[in-house]
């Protein structure tokens, strides 16, 4: 499957060298770190491309083995970094479940509304028309 996929990039495989690479690496585990770090060190030494090839291939081969290792029944265990991983905006307000919307909405409180920026009475007409 590794070297259908490293085909699909447009890279060349030497399959002695990718097999050496995943010698030690136990695929039942589940684990993706370990296949990441073969393919990874494969794409880099072995075939020495540059970063910015290992990084893009590396991240569509995660994808991929988090799609492929449960068609073969096998639970993929996804290890998260920091870098990888997007960290959602905190506005400063701590999320509450709803379970009832109607005594949620009648729980809420009513604004007091639109304000006039300047006081009616300047625009009444006091003064009688002719």
């Amino acid at each position: 499957m590794t070297s259908k996929f490293l085909t699909s990039q447009d890279i060349l495989v030497d399959d002695d060298a990718l097999s050496a690479r995943f010698v030690g690496v136990d695929v039942t585990s589940g684990e993706t770190e370990p296949l990441v770090n073969a393919l990874t060190a494969y794409l880099a030494q072995d075939k020495q491309l540059p970063d910015e090839k290992v990084q893009a291939t590396v991240k569509d081969a995660k994808a991929l083995l988090v799609t492929l290792l449960p068609t073969l029944g096998i639970e993929a265990k996804v290890e998260t970094t920091s870098n990888d991983s997007e960290s959602i905006p905190d506005n400063g307000t701590i999320p509450i479940k709803i379970t009832d919307v109607h005594a949620w909405k009648a729980s809420l409180s009513v604004s007091a509304g639109a304000r006039a920026v300047k006081p009616l009475v300047e625009f009444e007409d006091t003064e009688p028309k002719l």
